[in-house]
C-alpha cells in the first residue's frame, strides 16, 4: 500500500520590495497563501518577501530545517533571477512550483516569471513547475492543485518499495523492463525475490478461520464454478502474498504468474488472480506477468484517484463503435463490478479464453463510467495518456473485461502506440486524470503520448 507520508510544502512570495510597490506585493502574498488553504493544503509559510540574497539565505535554512520538499514561489513582482539560482544550487532534492497572478500592472509579476524561467532554461535547470493566472479562478484553483498533486506523488515515488516476484515470464519481451531507468527516472527502490520464497511462505501459512472465510465468499459471490478444493489454495496463496508484502514492507509487486503457477508445477492448484483482486481491493497494487512498468503506472493512477485500478491486454476493436476491448484472465478488484451478482469465481482461462485445469480467476464486466487509459513504458522514457468511456460491451466471454468507447479516434490510437512502441498491457481506472498524468510526466521528464 502506497505509504502516506507527510510531504512537506514551502510557501514564499517574492518580489522586489524596494523598487515597486510594497503594499501589492504582500497584497498578492496574501492572495495566495489563503487560497492554498482553501484548496486544503498545509504550508509551511515564509513569513518576510523574497526580495535579495540575505531573505534567501533565511528562506533556505527555513525550508532545509522543515524538511519542505515542494516550495511554491509566488512571484508578486520582479525579482533577480540570480536568487532564483541561488535557491535552486541550494534546496537540490526540491521540486519548484512559480506562480504568477499575472493581474496586477503595478508589480511586473510576468517579467519577474519569465525573469528566472528563462534564466534557469538557460541555466540547464528545467525541471520546474510554473502556474499563470488570478486565485480568483476555478480553473487556476484547478491547475494549482494537479500540480501540487503531481508533485506529491513524484516526491513519494523516491520513498517507495516495489516488489518484483520471479523473473520476467518467458517470451514477454515487451515487459522486460530497464532497471537503471527505472531507479533514474522514478527513484524508488526495487526489490527482487525469487517464487521459491513465496512458495516457502505458502507452505507454512496458517488455514486458520478458512472455513469462516469461505462461508463469506459464498455468502457474497452466488456464481462460484470451482470447489472448496480450488478455493482453499487460492484463499492461502492470497494470505501469503500479504505476508509476503508486509515482511518487506512493498508498496506494489509484480509476480511471474506463469508458467510455474498457472500450469501448477508446483502442484498447489493456486494461481495469483484471486490475490491480487483482494489485493486490490485494499489498496495494495499488484501486477501479474511481472510487470513492473504496469506496476509502477498503477500506483500512480491509484495514489491521483484513490480507487483500484487494472491492468489488461488489447482483445479486440470496432472501428463503428469507436471501442477497444480489453481482458486479462480475471484478477480485477471486485468494487468495480456492477454488482457482487455480476462475479463469477472460475478456472482461469488463456488468452484463446481456454480453461485451464488450475487455479481461481474472479471474472465479471467492469462497470460504466469515465475511465483514463495510461501506460508508463518499459524503458520510463515514455507514458501513454488517454481517455474514455466504459459501456455495456457489445459481446461478453469469459476473465475480467471491459469495452472502453475512446475519446481519440480508435485507429489513430492504435496507430500511435505502434508507432511510439508502447506495450501491450495497458492500466485503467476510473476519473479523467489527464491533467494530472500530463504534469507526472513533465516532471519525470519523460515523453507524454496523449491521446485525446
Amino acid at each position: 500500500m502506497i505509504k502516506k507520508k507527510d510531504i512537506t510544502i514551502g510557501y514564499c512570495t517574492a518580489g522586489d520590495i524596494k523598487g515597486l510597490p510594497e503594499e501589492f506585493i504582500h497584497k498578492i502574498n496574501k492572495e495566495g497563501s489563503e487560497t492554498l488553504r482553501d484548496l486544503n493544503y498545509e504550508i509551511v509559510e515564509f513569513p518576510e518577501i523574497l526580495s535579495d540574497y540575505e531573505t534567501a539565505s533565511r528562506l533556505i535554512d527555513v525550508l532545509t530545517k522543515n524538511k519542505v520538499k515542494i516550495l511554491i514561489i509566488n512571484v508578486a513582482a520582479w525579482f533577480e533571477a540570480g536568487i532564483t539560482l541561488r535557491l535552486i544550487r541550494e534546496l537540490k532534492n526540491t521540486t519548484f512550483i512559480f506562480w504568477a497572478f499575472g493581474n496586477y500592472n503595478q508589480t511586473l509579476t510576468l517579467t519577474g516569471l519569465i525573469e528566472s524561467t528563462s534564466t534557469l532554461v538557460k541555466t540547464g535547470y528545467k525541471n520546474f513547475f510554473t502556474v499563470i493566472g488570478s486565485p480568483e479562478s476555478k480553473e487556476i484553483k484547478r491547475e494549482l492543485s494537479s500540480t501540487l498533486e503531481a508533485s506529491k506523488i513524484y516526491r513519494l515515488l523516491e520513498y517507495l518499495n516495489i516488489g518484483m516476484i520471479g523473473s520476467n515470464c518467458p517470451g514477454m519481451i515487451d515487459s522486460t523492463f530497464d532497471e537503471i531507468s527505472l531507479r533514474k527516472k522514478i527513484g524508488c527502490n526495487l526489490r527482487h525475490f525469487d517464487l521459491s520464497e513465496l512458495i516457502k511462505i505458502y507452505d507454512n501459512i496458517s488455514d486458520s478461520g478458512i472455513t469462516e472465510e469461505i462461508k463469506s465468499l459464498k455468502s457474497n459471490i452466488k456464481k462460484i464454478s470451482v470447489t472448496e478444493n480450488d478455493l482453499v489454495p487460492n484463499i492461502l496463496l492470497y494470505r501469503a502474498l500479504k505476508k509476503m508484502i508486509n515482511r518487506h514492507e512493498l508498496d506494489a509487486f509484480a509476480i511471474r504468474c506463469w508458467p510455474e503457477l498457472k500450469s501448477n508445477l508446483f502442484d498447489y492448484n493456486a494461481t495469483p488472480c484471486f490475490a491480487l483482486s483482494k489485493l486490490a481491493d485494499e489498496g495494495i497494487i499488484g501486477a501479474c506477468e511481472a510487470d513492473i512498468s504496469s506496476a509502477i503506472t498503477m500506483l500512480v493512477l491509484r495514489y491521483f484517484t484513490d480507487t483500484p485500478p487494472v491492468n489488461l491486454d488489447y482483445n479486440t476493436v470496432n472501428t463503428e463503435t469507436n471501442s477497444i476491448t480489453l481482458w486479462h484472465c480475471g484478477a480485477n478488484a471486485m468494487s468495480l463490478a456492477k454488482s457482487c451478482s455480476s462475479i463469477t469465481f472460475s478456472r482461469p482461462t488463456n488468452g484463446g479464453l481456454m480453461e485451464l485445469d488450475c487455479g481461481m480467476s474472479v471474472e465479471f464486466t467492469l462497470r460504466e463510467g469515465t475511465v483514463t487509459l495510461a501506460k508508463i513504458t518499459r524503458n520510463f522514457d515514455k507514458m501513454l495518456i488517454s481517455t474514455g468511456k466504459i459501456i455495456n460491451p457489445n459481446k461478453v466471454y469469459r476473465g475480467g473485461i471491459c469495452e472502453v468507447v475512446l475519446d481519440t479516434d480508435v485507429s489513430e490510437y492504435f496507430s500511435n502506440i505502434i508507432r511510439e512502441g508502447i506495450e501491450h498491457h495497458i492500466c485503467v481506472v476510473y476519473g479523467d486524470i489527464k491533467r494530472e498524468l500530463i504534469k507526472m510526466g513533465n516532471i519525470l521528464m519523460i515523453d507524454n503520448i496523449v491521446l485525446l
